[in-house]
């Protein structure tokens, strides 16, 4: 949140384009303040900058977190510390399936930032094939309605995972998200199980 009131980085139309400086012009990144005014990304990072500078140490969660914030504030390099968090369960190691179908699963709640778009045009894509299919374990945005043809389970608890990556029948893992997530329990989850993952290369899904 300090690096833009946008606080998943990404730009008006939904696509993450790198670090923030301060001379990004792009309107997702400009606060209206009462009165209606509105204020550049500028004015933003330099009231936040204040907070900042004054404060002992910095913690963020990922390498790529580390990287965002000194694109935006350089001159907090001394006192950046990265500390990632711990996975919150233990996921056991899950056995390789071996079919002639690959089933894709995504994880968690998904929204925009979250890659639903993504989910929403695999789904139709793969509807259409023979050998593979998605399905998502958790919920996505009702704006982004997934094809009949990929499930959608619902909520779950880490400790099931197992017997649902199994009724499933799932072999690969998909982390569809499109923002630079400062940490990811979902990424750690999903590798944790010895599947192969699969995410884009940003944020700290991509560390």
């Amino acid at each position: 949140y300090p690096l833009s009131p946008s606080y998943t980085l990404l730009d008006a139309d939904g696509v993450y384009r790198g670090p923030l400086t301060a001379k990004n012009p792009d309107s997702a990144h400009m606060a209206r303040a009462r009165g209606g005014r509105h204020h550049t990304l500028a004015e933003w990072q330099a009231e936040w900058g204040k907070l900042l500078t004054r404060a002992a140490h910095l913690t963020v969660f990922s390498e790529d977190s580390h990287r965002q914030v000194l694109a935006s504030y350089p001159g907090v390099a001394p006192k950046l510390r990265v500390r990632p968090h711990r996975i919150l369960a233990h996921v056991p190691k899950i056995r390789p399936l071996h079919s002639e179908t690959r089933t894709i699963a995504a994880l968690g709640n998904i929204g925009q930032q979250k890659g639903a778009a993504v989910l929403r045009d695999m789904a139709q894509k793969l509807g259409r094939a023979s050998d593979l299919r998605l399905v998502l374990i958790g919920n996505i945005d009702p704006a982004y309605a997934l094809a009949p043809s990929a499930p959608v389970h619902g909520s779950y608890k880490i400790e099931d995972l197992p017997s649902l990556l199994a009724r499933y029948q799932v072999t690969d893992l998909l982390i569809p998200s499109i923002w630079p997530e400062p940490f990811s329990y979902t990424t750690h989850e999903a590798l944790a199980t010895g599947l192969p993952v699969y995410g884009f290369d940003l944020g700290a899904q991509g560390d």
